[in-house]
């Protein structure tokens, strides 16, 4: 065997070996005392946090509701055209709200690229559309 076969072979090799235990360490969260914690776990907290308060995996309740008017949880907050954070080349941002000011009311809620999004018909006064989506983990009922 060559010895340029052999080194890319040996590389092709330590690079796939790379890539599998960084898929099977990519899954595991740790702890602040340095044990890792159960995905299911953390999934189940994240959940708690965005959707409310869940028993036996049922939702009993929901801390916003469509109808809800939303405010910014901090300076501002992106409005974006679609329930993700990108679209690829072009960036879906569509304005962005600073507090005080109200977002606008909630019409719907769905889960997309692992977060809960809000659909949200706009303020008039902020913007000229009148639909738009922010993330759950950015906006709060009060301000």
């Amino acid at each position: 065997m060559k010895k340029g076969l052999k080194t890319a072979l040996i590389s092709i090799g330590f690079l796939t070996g790379g890539v599998i235990l960084y898929k099977i360490l990519k899954g595991k969260k740790v702890e602040e005392n340095g044990l890792p914690i159960n995905e299911s776990e953390s999934e189940t907290q994240e959940s708690e946090n965005t959707l409310g308060v869940i028993e036996d995996g049922v939702i009993i309740s929901t801390p916003i509701a469509i109808g809800d008017i939303l405010y910014p949880s901090g300076e501002y907050v992106n409005v974006r055209f679609s329930a993700m954070v990108n679209n690829g080349w072009i960036n879906n941002i569509m304005t962005e709200i600073e507090t005080p000011n109200a977002i606008g009311v909630v019409e719907d809620i769905l889960v997309s690229d692992g977060h809960t999004w809000y659909k949200v018909q706009l303020n008039q006064d902020l913007t000229d559309n009148s639909f738009g989506y922010v993330r759950s983990d950015v906006v709060t009922k009060t301000i």
